[in-house]
């Protein structure tokens, strides 16, 4: 597998310092830049950082990496995470596109959220992470949907995912996430990890197969446009 570039942080600060910086300079090159962000503990503080920065919102289309089929006033929603830390309220003329519907199940709304994500088929940046079982976005490998989802061939930008039930997931079974089309078409990628056992980990799935895990399969699918940023405290 074609080694990603790595940038290894021992302090927050700084960790959050780069990520800021690198983000502002990607969507500051394109007149209309499209932003996919990931839920998550470990982004938040960046995303908060991200939202005070100076950046011309009013240029710039917002989504969703993938989302628990939960209302936006659960715990469990990234819309809400992301409207919060990024503080997307204050933000004048920024462009929001989210993938929670009114339809009881993802699976239902699979129509109306690829026709939502044509506006960002091209993204400038996707901000991915990773879980304890190497799943990222919702590419879960127990998932039935799991090879539809993290095709890079696939016609479809967004694909519904019936997740394990387990203490990964938390209950939040019912899932939409985007495909590895949406990967395959992006610019650049962070991959935000924290931690040495998440270190450790992330050098094991790129010492294997690059099927063996639903990581590997993005790092595959984005090969040099992915740069790994960690926090090893």
């Amino acid at each position: 597998m074609n080694q990603p570039q790595w940038h290894i942080f021992d302090d927050k600060v700084s960790f959050i310092a780069s990520l800021v910086e690198a983000t502002s300079e990607i969507l500051s090159e394109q007149s209309r830049p499209q932003l996919l962000l990931s839920g998550g503990s470990t982004p938040g503080p960046f995303y908060a950082a991200l939202g005070r920065a100076a950046l011309d919102w009013s240029r710039t289309t917002i989504g969703l990496v993938d989302e628990r089929w939960v209302d936006l006033s659960a715990p469990g929603s990234n819309e809400a995470l992301m409207r919060q830390t990024l503080n997307l309220d204050a933000q004048t003329g920024v462009s929001f596109v989210g993938m929670k519907t009114h339809h009881a199940r993802p699976h239902d709304a699979i129509a109306e959220v690829n026709h939502a994500y044509q506006a960002l088929a091209h993204p400038s940046l996707t901000i991915l992470g990773m879980g304890p079982d190497a799943h990222t976005a919702s590419w879960f490998a127990e998932a039935p949907e799991y090879d539809a989802a993290s095709s890079k061939d696939t016609t479809s930008l967004v694909c519904a995912v019936t997740a394990p039930n387990n203490s990964v997931t938390n209950g939040y079974v019912e899932r939409m996430t985007i495909t590895g089309a949406v990967l395959d078409k992006t610019a650049h990628s962070f991959l935000i990890i924290q931690g040495k056992e998440k270190i450790d980990l992330l050098r094991q799935c790129l010492a294997a197969s690059a099927d063996a895990t639903p990581i590997g399969r993005a790092m595959a699918i984005l090969g040099q446009r992915l740069r790994i940023f960690a926090l090893e405290e």
